[in-house]
């Protein structure tokens, strides 16, 4: 097990507030780059499970996982695809430049071309099942797949950039121009209290009330949260590292990749991000998980990254085994975890300039339920991180002292 080295950096301004945690890898889980096998950029991925992942991108590239290697399949195009979407091993679609779907029913093997009515660029294709299915294009176009017919539908004068669907009587649509869409199984509505400026690349989903989609909000990368109340943005990259993807491997858990290399991690639903230390310069546009041990990212020039956390790696104080409760008027901070293996812990709190203002080692614990309190009263009031740290493990959060 590698050590690893926290660096808090505080960023703050006329328009954000926000704490980003960089580190070279996490609990020994690392992102490894792979042998590439095509030269050209790939912008979508999708997999079906860990032997069935399927990959696309410039100049018709479309390249297969299957278990062991990746595989490029014949396309027989040569348009840019920008969308990939299977609904189970065989059944397959993709979206691409001029308007351009294709379809296989053998996994891949074989593609057709599907006549789509339209002739601009379609950026997102999502299908529910193989007989229901949406695309979107640019100049606010939709197109729905039913009885093996794409069915165009003017829809609003604004770019679609992402269309993601939870069931058939339930799916959104964002874009530019601030703007995101919900559909209700009969017409599309617009959704009001969406932060301003943002432009959204993708969608992910778990539910109608776990919804995420990353972007930027003309200043900075985010990745913009739903809690089925409301929209937040969350700070998720720089000015240039803008997040392209998301993928959640449950409602807690979750990655973000986008422009210059960036790769940042999620454990308490979006609420805040980990950066992660880049492993490379090129831009990273599609990511995608099969469990949270196991995960693809595809970007520039053929890129092919894969993370994996061993079988035989002992797991930590899953996010369910620890809470973290703040008494503000107590001024203490009381941790409840479990120990599933033996392990040292270590408690910091860091101030709003990343210093460490109060710190705890406790000696090595045997697999049990514990409670330690935190005594924060010498703290001045401001806003402070805290940290529990095991020899596999780390969680982190925010309190504010009054």
């Amino acid at each position: 097990m590698q050590k690893i080295t926290l660096f808090i950096f505080c960023f703050s301004g006329m328009f954000f507030h926000s704490f980003l945690f960089h580190q070279a890898n996490i609990l020994g889980q690392e992102w490894m780059i792979q042998p590439g096998i095509v030269a050209q950029s790939l912008y979508s991925m999708k997999f079906i499970n860990s032997t069935n992942g399927w990959a696309v991108g410039m100049t018709g590239n479309i390249i297969k996982y299957n278990g062991t290697n990746w595989i490029s399949q014949v396309s027989g195009i040569i348009n840019d695809l920008n969308s990939v979407s299977f609904v189970d091993t065989l059944n397959g679609w993709v979206a691409g430049n001029d308007g351009l779907i294709i379809h296989t029913t053998d996994g891949g093997n074989n593609w057709i071309a599907q006549s789509s009515g339209v002739t601009k660029d379609l950026l997102s294709v999502n299908m529910i099942s193989a007989d229901n299915g949406w695309a979107v294009r640019k100049t606010g176009t939709t197109l729905h797949y039913t009885n093996s017919i794409w069915t165009l539908h003017n829809f609003v004068s604004y770019d679609l950039s992402a269309v993601k669907f939870t069931s058939d009587s339930s799916g959104w649509i964002a874009g530019g121009a601030n703007r995101i869409y919900h559909y209700n199984g009969s017409e599309w509505n617009l959704v009001n209290g969406i932060p301003d400026a943002l432009l959204l690349e993708r969608f992910f989903l778990t539910d109608d009330t776990h919804i995420w989609a990353a972007g930027t909000n003309s200043l900075f990368g985010v990745v913009c949260k739903y809690d089925g109340y409301s929209w937040t943005d969350v700070l998720c990259g720089g000015t240039n590292n803008i997040p392209k993807s998301v993928f959640f491997t449950d409602n807690l858990n979750g990655w973000a990749v986008g422009y210059e290399g960036l790769i940042a991690h999620s454990t308490n639903g979006g609420e805040s991000w980990t950066i992660l230390q880049p492993i490379t310069n090129q831009s990273i546009y599609s990511v995608s998980f099969i469990n949270e041990n196991l995960g693809w990212a595809v970007g520039s020039s053929g890129m092919i990254l894969k993370y994996s956390l061993p079988d035989n790696v002992p797991q930590l104080m899953n996010e369910n085994e620890l809470s973290v409760i703040y008494n503000d008027i107590q001024k203490y901070l009381t941790v409840h975890y479990k120990i599933v293996q033996p392990c040292l812990l270590k408690y910091n709190i860091y101030d709003y300039s990343g210093k460490v203002v109060l710190s705890s080692i406790h000696k090595q614990q045997t697999p049990g339920l514990y409670e330690r309190i935190i005594n924060t009263g010498d703290l001045l009031p401001g806003l402070y991180i805290y940290m529990v740290t095991s020899d596999k493990a780390s969680r982190s959060g925010k309190i504010m002292v009054r």
